[in-house]
């Protein structure tokens, strides 16, 4: 499985993941084509559950999704704090341009990927 996409508007994405950080510490995803979905659910007690659906052209620059499983279908859990700070990083300059991926390290489980480049600016 392959994803690879460049944020177009990573402060929309960061208001959401916050947002879904107030129901729960986790957060599943799942990535098509055409769409990518977040679901939480709070504590078994509350009954709480919230799910995001968007279209990718609406969070994504350019967008590459790979995968065998049905409808080319990426799923992870992801912990939402690390998620919300990868995600504040990126935002937090309008001149960065922010890439997320999915990679292979640590004994060679994926993992999600940031990298954020920043412009190139003069120093005075």
């Amino acid at each position: 499985m392959r994803f690879k996409g460049t944020i177009g508007s990573p402060k929309q994405l960061s208001q959401l993941v916050a947002m879904l950080g107030k129901l729960s510490d986790t957060c599943v995803v799942h990535m098509t084509p055409d769409t990518i979905s977040f679901g939480v659910a709070a504590s078994s007690n509350s009954g709480v559950h919230a799910c995001a659906e968007l279209s990718t052209h609406s969070l994504f620059l350019d967008y590459r999704i790979e995968s065998r499983a049905e409808n080319n279908r990426i799923s992870f859990f992801v912990k939402i704090d690390n998620l919300s700070r990868a995600l504040k990083s990126s935002s937090a300059n309008a001149n960065s341009k922010s890439l997320v991926k999915l990679t292979k390290k640590r004994g060679g489980a994926p993992t999600l990927t940031f990298e954020i480049l920043l412009s190139d600016s003069a120093v005075q």
